[in-house]
């Protein structure tokens, strides 16, 4: 069974300016296919990422 959750953050102007600089730069990195070496991306849904966990034996989110 799949839950979601959602999360609120309060910024100020200054960050929430830099915070969609960053989105904007990653947006672009995506839709040119470049490859993020920064963090851990899937290119399916989020439901098929967990069905491959659980389908692998990874259902304790190891």
């Amino acid at each position: 069974q799949l839950h979601e959750y959602g999360v609120e953050f309060t910024i100020d102007e200054n960050e929430r300016m830099e915070l969609i600089r960053e989105l904007n730069m990653a947006q672009i990195k995506m839709r040119k296919n470049e490859l993020f070496v920064d963090g851990r991306f899937i290119s399916g849904t989020h439901v098929q990422y967990f069905a491959d966990l659980y389908k692998n034996g990874d259902n304790n989110g190891n």
